[in-house]
C-alpha cells in the first residue's frame, strides 16, 4: 500500500512538472525543485544533512526567488526506498535526493573502492574531502553519469564506522572471533569481517534495532551519527573506536534536467550547493563532538590499541582489495587508491 501511495504521489508530481493540473501561468514559469529527504528536522535537528538542505533553500531563495522554488519533502514522502528515489530522479519526478555510497554501488561501480576497509585513516576525513574535490571526484562523477544519467552534486562524509557490541568490548582482533555482527549487505565488507573471524550477518537498517534488542546479532558497526539517530546506545553497551571505514553520502540530480536549467538558475544552484557544503562540514564536525559526548554518557567507549588496529588493517585491507578488484578492475582500483595515498601523504606527511 505504501509503495502504491508513493508511486501515486510521484505520478501526480510528474503531471504538474509537465504543466498539467491547471497551474496559474505565473506559477508554471517558476522551476520547482523537489527534494526527497529521509530525515526530519523535528526528530533529528542536529543531522548535517538537514542543515545542508535548509541552507540550500535559504541560498536559492536569496538568489532566484522568482525563477525557482525548492520544496523539501521530509520523511521520504516522495520515495520510501532508494530504488524508488533513483527511479524518480531518473524520470525527473524528483529533482534532488541523497543516497549512501554503498547503496549507490548497486547502480554504479564508481564508488565501490570506498567499501574497502581502512582506505581513509581514522580520524582524518579531510583526506577524503580533498580527494573528492579533485580529479578523482570528477572521474567518479562522470562514471556515475554514464551509468545512471544522474549527477553527483555533493560528496558528504558522515563519519567513521566503529564497532558496537552488547556482551563484551572489542579491544583486539581476537575479540572479534565468533561474534555475530550485523554488516552492510555488500560483498566487500562481508568478506573482510569473515576474515576477522566474525559471523557477519546482513540485516536491513530498519530491522537493526530490533535485531540487537532480540539478540539476533550481538554487535554492529556504525558511525556516531547513526548511533545517535537510531538510538543504538539503547541496545548495545560497548563502543570500540576502530574507525575501519569512512561512510559517505552523495547528493544526486538528473543530469539532463540539470543541464537544461536556465543559466541563472544553474549558477544559483551551484553557488547555493557550495555554501551548503560548507555548512554541512561545520555541522558534521560539531555534531561528531556532541555525539561522542552522548556515546560516552550512554556507553562504555573504548580506544582500540594502535597495534590491534594495524592487525585489523593487515587482515581487512587485502581481502577488501580482492573483492573490489573483482568488481571494478585493477586499473580503476589502483587509480582510486593512488589518489588517496597521494593526498594522505600531502596531508599527513607520510
Amino acid at each position: 500500500m505504501k509503495k502504491a501511495i508513493t508511486l501515486l504521489v510521484l505520478f501526480t508530481l510528474a503531471a504538474f512538472a509537465f504543466g498539467a493540473g491547471g497551474t496559474h501561468p505565473a506559477e508554471a514559469a517558476k522551476i520547482v525543485i523537489r527534494a526527497n529527504v529521509s530525515s526530519n528536522p523535528k526528530a533529528t535537528p542536529d543531522l548535517p544533512t538537514i542543515h545542508w538542505y535548509q541552507s540550500f533553500v535559504d541560498e536559492m531563495t536569496k538568489r532566484v526567488p522568482d525563477e525557482a522554488e525548492v520544496k523539501i519533502y521530509w520523511d521520504a514522502q516522495l520515495a520510501r526506498t532508494y530504488a524508488e528515489g533513483i527511479n524518480g530522479a531518473q524520470n525527473q519526478m524528483i529533482q534532488m535526493m541523497n543516497i549512501p555510497a554503498a547503496s549507490l554501488a548497486e547502480y554504479s561501480k564508481a564508488m565501490i573502492p570506498l567499501n574497502a576497509l581502512f582506505v581513509v585513516p581514522y580520524p582524518h576525513n579531510e583526506i577524503a574531502r580533498k580527494a573528492f574535490q579533485g580529479p578523482l571526484g570528477e572521474k567518479i562523477r562522470q562514471r556515475v553519469i554514464e551509468d545512471t544519467h544522474l549527477r553527483i552534486v555533493s560528496f558528504w562524509d558522515f563519519g567513521f564506522r566503529h564497532i558496537l557490541s552488547k556482551d563484551k568490548p572489542i579491544n583486539s582482533v581476537e575479540d572479534l572471533k565468533g561474534i555475530k555482527i550485523r554488516c552492510q549487505p555488500n560483498p566487500v565488507q562481508l568478506a573482510a569481517f569473515k576474515a576477522f573471524g566474525c559471523n557477519p550477518t546482513p540485516i536491513t537498517w530498519a530491522e537493526l534495532f530490533t535485531s540487537l534488542q532480540q539478540g539476533v546479532v550481538s554487535a554492529t558497526e556504525n558511525p556516531l551519527v547513526n548511533i545517535y539517530q537510531a538510538r543504538l546506545y539503547e541496545v548495545t553497551k560497548y563502543l570500540s573506536l576502530t574507525g575501519h571505514l569512512l561512510d559517505y553520502n552523495v547528493l544526486l540530480v538528473n543530469e539532463q534536467w540539470y543541464q537544461a536549467l536556465p543559466e541563472k538558475v544553474r549558477k544559483a544552484f551551484e553557488e547555493s550547493a557550495a555554501i551548503a557544503d560548507e555548512v554541512y562540514v561545520k555541522q558534521l564536525d560539531a555534531s561528531e563532538k556532541k555525539f561522542m559526548e552522548l556515546a560516552k554518557e550512554k556507553m562504555d567507549v573504548r580506544e582500540v590499541p594502535a597495534a590491534e588496529i594495524d592487525k585489523l588493517r593487515e587482515i581487512g585491507l587485502p581481502v577488501s582489495k580482492e573483492e573490489v578488484v573483482k568488481q571494478v578492475g585493477q586499473e580503476y582500483y589502483d587509480y582510486f587508491m593512488g589518489e588517496f595515498a597521494r593526498i594522505e601523504k600531502e596531508s599527513l606527511g607520510k
